[in-house]
Order: C-alpha cells, then sequence, then structure tokens
C-alpha cells in the first residue's frame, strides 16, 4: 500500500553495500550533504526490488531553492537495460 512506502527512506529499498563496498547509509549521507551543498550529484546505485532483486539504477539528487527547511529531489531511473545493452 501506498502508506507503507510514504513510511519508508531511500536505504529501505537499497542493498546494504553499494558500489566499492561502501555503507548505503553513508554514501548516501555524503551525496545528500553535497546536494545540500548545491552541487548537484548524479551517481550508481543498487537498488532492491519487492523480491530482493538488486537493480542497478542512476540517483540524481538537487536541493530543492527557496524552501524553508533544507530539502532534496531524488529522480531515480533504471539503468538495467542500458547496463544490458553496452555488454
Amino acid at each position: 500500500p501506498r502508506i507503507d512506502l510514504l513510511c519508508r527512506t531511500l536505504t529501505d529499498f537499497s542493498a546494504v553495500l553499494q558500489g566499492q563496498g561502501r555503507d548505503a547509509i553513508a554514501l548516501l549521507r555524503d551525496h545528500v550533504s553535497l546536494a545540500l551543498d548545491g552541487a548537484p550529484q548524479v551517481f550508481g546505485w543498487q537498488l532492491r526490488t519487492a523480491q530482493g532483486v538488486e537493480r542497478p539504477c542512476e540517483l540524481r539528487l538537487a536541493r530543492m531553492p527557496g524552501s524553508v527547511c533544507q530539502l532534496v529531489r531524488c529522480t531515480i531511473t533504471d539503468i538495467s537495460a542500458r547496463q544490458r545493452d553496452e555488454r
């Protein structure tokens, strides 16, 4: 249900270890910090499907301008087809 999704964070749907064996929470925290400082972020990320299968994605983070509180927009793109075509 929709409410279940709204109560979760990105790391709830992420592989615990990301590229180069980095901890997902620490890596995402670093990228969010850079985005909040005004540096848009684009990077690879491994998400898990509801069945637990890892899927390669590209994340784009950008600070939302003009907001009273600090907000970051996250766009997620499934890049599994692109990676398959590149092989």
